[in-house]
């Protein structure tokens, strides 16, 4: 039986970051939530699958997750402040709440993602697929969007202050009869 889950910003006794994702889903499970450094860049040259996965909370402050699989995933409330997610597959992941503060996520796959309330202030979105992406109230103040697809995406009150917007895909908004007939 999986232990309580433990607070995600109280580094455990004797830490040593999970190097691979396998690890990291049985420390998770066993109720671990603090994975800061994950995946040092040294540690692996593979990509790394954690497609559906629930990591609801977890701490991967600066982890190493450049080319991941989170599709689907469950990263709602996670701290990713500082993360390397290059390159990353988000498609449909929950990232509700979620801390992307600072992270890199250059070229990365966010398709319908779900960021609402989400902190991305600072965040290294170029040229990051965010086609049909949720971000209602999410705060993305001097992220860097160029050449970002921001096509059907949801900002509804979301903080776009100090953003850059250079060459950004805007397609228009759905109207109700298209989403009808899909």
């Amino acid at each position: 039986m999986a232990e309580e889950p433990r607070h995600p910003n109280v580094e455990p006794e004797n830490y040593e970051p999970p190097q691979t994702a396998r690890q990291l889903l049985e420390r998770y499970v066993a109720g671990e939530r603090y994975f800061v450094r994950a995946f040092s860049a040294k540690a692996f040259d593979e990509f790394q699958n954690l497609f559906y996965a629930d990591l609801q909370e977890a701490n991967l402050r600066q982890a190493s997750l450049s080319y991941f699989d989170f599709r689907h995933a469950n990263l709602t409330g996670a701290d990713l402040v500082g993360a390397d997610l290059r390159g990353a597959s988000l498609g449909g992941a929950q990232l509700e709440r979620a801390n992307l503060a600072s992270a890199n996520l250059e070229g990365a796959d966010l398709k319908d993602a779900h960021l609402t309330d989400a902190d991305l202030t600072h965040a290294d979105l170029r040229e990051a697929n965010l086609e049909g992406a949720q971000l209602g109230r999410a705060d993305l103040a001097s992220a860097n969007l160029e050449g970002a697809n921001l096509e059907h995406a949801h900002l509804s009150d979301a903080n776009l202050e100090g953003a850059n917007l250079r060459e950004t895909i805007l397609g228009p908004p759905k109207r109700w009869w298209q989403k009808l007939l899909g």
